[in-house]
């Protein structure tokens, strides 16, 4: 049985049509690892985050798609339900915690999701020294999809090469 369409749960409707359906447990498992993630990265901060990352990695059972643009609308339909799932934990809404929280919870939904840290290519007084934002195939999940031109990549994790 296919999950519900959390989109339009949680705006009454939906703008991003997908092919493929997940089945309302795996959401839920992927809602659960978000929410781990919040809870590991507060305690033990990107070390610790990096243990539960491997783990989920190496439980990885991919989604059947073979589209890149239909992985990437999954992904951006699901950081709403994982916010709002984030909201209740009252996570940090700084771009490391809430990037490797996303990564986890697209993990455990079967997305090949990345954490990716930058640094920016020029300084400017009104950016972070560093900024995160999570990614699948390449794609930047949460934030405006041209940051990946203006920072120059230092981490990307977990590996899928």
């Amino acid at each position: 049985m296919a999950g519900p369409d959390w989109e339009c749960l949680a705006l009454g409707k939906s703008v991003l049509p997908c092919k493929t359906l997940v089945p309302l447990p795996r959401r839920l498992y992927a809602v659960s690892a978000y929410a781990q993630a919040c809870r590991i990265y507060r305690s033990a901060g990107f070390p610790g985050i990096r243990g539960y990352l491997d783990r989920l990695k190496t439980d990885f059972t991919p989604l059947s798609i073979s589209d890149p643009d239909e992985e990437y609308l999954l992904a951006s339909r699901m950081l709403v339900t994982m916010r709002w799932a984030g909201h209740l934990l009252r996570e940090e809404l700084v771009c490391l915690p809430s990037s490797v929280s996303l990564t986890a919870g697209l993990i455990a939904l079967g997305l090949p999701a990345q954490v990716v840290i930058g640094k920016p290519k020029l300084y400017q007084h009104d950016f972070y020294e560093f900024h995160a934002w999570t990614e699948v195939n390449g794609v930047a999940i949460n934030g405006n999809p041209m940051i990946q031109e203006g920072f120059l990549n230092l981490v990307r994790y977990p590996s899928w090469s």
